[in-house]
């Protein structure tokens, strides 16, 4: 789904890109495509790896409230708060001392990444997990 996405951001940013070269001096603008290199607009990497590092603090030490601040719009929609109060309280009292000792961002386009981290607990890891940029900064987007 998240390929479709992408897809359907890189036509409309296609379309949009196209326009004369020179622009006409009287008359209707009529586009023409041009040799125009279109990219999507990529979120900032270091905000990523610092909001990463955020919730994994915020999730091992048992702030729920920063957590979940951290979560996506869709994954907030998905999980009752009190439901995610409780796993990051269990996960605090199994995992609170555990430390990351890699992070990676494995794929990152637009507003959309995968991130694998590593913690001295393997059972913890994170493997490719889904970030996405919305309202300005970088979210969890895996429930």
């Amino acid at each position: 789904m998240a390929r479709v996405a992408l897809a359907s951001v890189a036509m409309v940013l296609t379309a949009a890109a196209c326009s004369s070269s020179e622009p006409p001096t009287t008359g209707p603008i009529v586009p023409t495509r041009t040799d125009v290199s279109v990219s999507v607009p990529s979120a900032p990497l270091d905000d990523l790896e610092t909001a990463v590092r955020a919730y994994s603090d915020a999730f091992l030490s048992g702030d729920a409230d920063t957590a979940w601040d951290l979560l996506s719009s869709r994954c907030r929609d998905r999980l009752a708060r009190a439901e995610f109060n409780g796993i990051v309280g269990g996960g605090a009292d199994l995992y609170g001392s555990a430390s990351m000792t890699d992070l990676t961002v494995d794929e990152l386009s637009g507003s959309l990444a995968r991130v694998t981290y590593t913690y001295d607990d393997p059972a913890i890891n994170q493997n490719h997990e889904p970030w996405v940029f919305e309202d300005g900064a970088w979210h969890n987007d895996d429930c």
